[in-house]
This record gives C-alpha cells, sequence and structure tokens, in this order.
C-alpha cells in the first residue's frame, strides 16, 4: 500500500511511518521543516521511503501526491489556541484548507 503523511517529519508522522515502513508499505513524507525536525534523516535508506521538501499549501504538488496515494494520513497541523491565534490565516490553511483539498481530490478522483 503507498501511504501519504502530510506533516510526516512531525513525532507522530516520523513514528507512523516507520511503522509503515516496518509492515512493508511505500511511505511518502510530504513536510516543510518549518520546525527543522531531522526525523526523515533516519529513513530515507529505505527504498520505499519517499521525502518530499514541500507545502501543504501547494495544491499543485498536494494534488498530485493525494492522486499517487492508497491512504492520506494528514498530520500536518498547526497547533494549539496560541499558535492558531499567532496567525489565524496559517492555522486556517493548514488546519482546514489543506483537509479540504485534500478531500477535493479523493472526491475528483472517486478514489473512497
Amino acid at each position: 500500500m503507498k501511504i501519504l503523511i502530510t506533516g510526516g517529519a512531525g513525532y507522530l508522522g516520523s513514528v507512523i511511518s516507520k511503522k509503515m515502513l516496518e509492515a512493508g508499505h511505500e511511505v511518502t513524507a510530504l513536510d516543510n521543516l518549518s520546525f527543522k525536525q531531522l526525523s526523515p534523516l533516519q529513513l530515507v535508506s529505505n527504498p520505499k521511503y519517499k521525502f518530499i521538501f514541500g507545502d501543504v499549501k501547494n495544491v499543485n504538488l498536494l494534488q498530485k501526491l493525494v492522486a499517487d496515494n492508497d491512504v492520506i494520513i494528514p498530520l500536518a497541523a498547526i497547533v494549539g489556541f496560541p499558535a492558531c491565534k499567532a496567525d489565524p490565516q496559517l492555522a486556517w490553511e493548514i488546519n482546514y484548507q489543506q483537509i479540504k483539498n485534500i478531500l477535493d481530490v479523493i472526491d475528483d478522483h472517486h478514489i473512497i
């Protein structure tokens, strides 16, 4: 199975990526490394792991990746009230619009 994890370099994303690889799945992690995570380094030697340095706000990239994968695990997020309040537009784009864009691609391709 081909799995896309948005926010794939975060704590949950990296743990889930490792578990999915151990189960024999192909994993694509999409992350902009805004928190300077190094977790993808431990997985890049696995031929079934692909890291995409990119942003979930890039609709064209997100559409392509969603259409190319069987399972989508959307973990990219702005977390917590203080962070969301600090940049409400960014929080909306990542926490809401990313999910809507994923669902639009799934609906357009009749993936479900």
